[in-house]
């Protein structure tokens, strides 16, 4: 496993523990600002489309 590949899979573990939409939104945003220069650009994208999700999740829970 690559770097890059290891520290998305890492990430993506770790969001599953998270409790809240929210919580989670945050944790994806620190991953990609802190460990930016360790992602591909797909895995910063896949990164990002996951927290647009997470916001739909949480705008669909909200109404």
């Amino acid at each position: 496993m690559t770097p890059q590949s290891k520290a998305h899979h890492d990430a993506l573990q770790t969001i599953a523990v998270k409790s809240t939409p929210q919580e989670r939104i945050s944790y994806l945003t620190m991953i990609i600002n802190v460990k930016r220069d360790q992602l591909t650009d797909s895995e910063i994208r896949l990164l990002q489309h996951h927290i647009d999700l997470l916001r739909e999740q949480e705008a669909q829970h909200g109404n």
